[in-house]
């Protein structure tokens, strides 16, 4: 039945039906792969900024403890800008 004009009309429709769910389901992995990507670049830069905090309290807390005497509110916000 396939070997007829109209059975290879078919085969050919269901094959071009096939082709376009298949260019669609591509798009949508693509879509998905892109997402994932942009996520994981997110979550290194905020590592990063993180880490870059971590060092900045660390900084601010070793200027404190050398101060002693000197912990009032106006030299916390002055040492914090000063490190910013």
């Amino acid at each position: 039945a396939n070997t007829s004009p109209a059975g290879s009309e078919n085969i050919t429709k269901e094959i071009e039906e096939l082709r376009q769910t298949l260019l669609e389901n591509q798009g949508e992995l693509q879509s998905s792969l892109d997402s994932e990507n942009e996520y994981s670049n997110r979550c290194k830069e905020l590592w990063a900024e993180l880490e870059q905090l971590r060092t900045l309290v660390q900084n601010l807390s070793s200027d404190l403890e050398s101060r002693d005497g000197e912990r009032t509110e106006e030299h916390m916000v002055a040492q914090w800008k000063m490190h910013t």
